[in-house]
């Protein structure tokens, strides 16, 4: 039920947000404060330009979809399902950078059909807070709410 009213909370945040830097900011905020997020990283698909100030963000990577640094994904991509558990050091320091050395597991949610709009990467510094057993269920939703709110900008 925690959980369930967590991620309500967002999709009301989410819902409320009038811009796409607005959206992208409570995503951030909501991840850290409301789920405990140790490190997130959203990463959407497109050219910087696109995304003018916006790739200032700490939170928000922009790469176009068959970007060589995103090789190790390229499986991830092609399943569109979210994915928990430990990730190779590569996959790890392309997400998190200087952080990556702290993360013990990570979420992996596809954000749009066939993963069209990125990926949202929740770390833990836990290595057993997400693992590959868990139900993915509810971030199969999280991912959803973001990808319905992203569309509209």
């Amino acid at each position: 039920d925690a959980l369930a009213s967590r991620i309500h909370a967002l999709a009301l945040a989410m819902l409320e947000a009038s811009s796409l830097s607005e959206t992208i900011t409570v995503l951030e905020e909501k991840l850290r404060r409301s789920f405990s997020a140790d490190e997130a990283v959203l990463v959407l698909f497109g050219q910087e330009h696109t995304f003018g100030e916006l790739t200032k963000m700490r939170f928000l990577r922009v790469h176009d979809r068959h970007d060589e640094a995103l090789q190790s994904f390229t499986t991830f991509l092609e399943r569109g399902n979210p994915r928990c558990g430990q990730v190779r050091d590569t996959k790890r320091e392309c997400l998190f950078k200087g952080s990556a050395p702290e993360i013990g597991s990570v979420a992996l949610l596809p954000l749009g059909a066939d993963s069209e709009q990125g990926i949202l990467a929740i770390g833990s510094n836990n290595a057993d807070h997400f693992h590959p057993a868990m139900s993915v269920d509810f971030l199969q939703r999280i991912g959803q709410i973001i990808s319905v709110a992203l569309a509209r900008y």
